[in-house]
């Protein structure tokens, strides 16, 4: 498990209120697994707790991982006005994943 600071690659909304994020995190994408889950950090003080995110696609020999999510609430909704290269802080891989 690894809880850093990341680069968001891309940042795309697919449908209304649907949104996948790319983040270069070549760690994270060496160890991650289907199944698995990220804690992404809001930077608003009232946040505290993560948002927890599933893990859509990672490539270790691109290093990203990709993550799709639904903005409900107010902490996905922050998430989702963070763009391409800003930073985020997160937590991960997470969870039991399979092979």
């Amino acid at each position: 498990m690894i809880t850093d600071t990341f680069t968001i690659i891309s940042q795309e909304e697919l449908s209304p209120d649907i949104f996948q994020m790319v983040l270069y995190a070549p760690q994270m994408a060496q160890e991650a697994l289907p199944g698995q889950f990220v804690d992404i950090y809001c930077s608003s003080k009232d946040k505290l707790l993560p948002r927890p995110i599933s893990l859509f696609d990672a490539d270790p020999a691109e290093g990203t991982l990709s993550l799709n999510y639904a903005v409900v609430g107010k902490g996905p909704e922050e998430i989702s006005s963070k763009a391409e290269g800003d930073n985020i802080r997160v937590t991960g891989p997470l969870g039991h994943g399979f092979p």
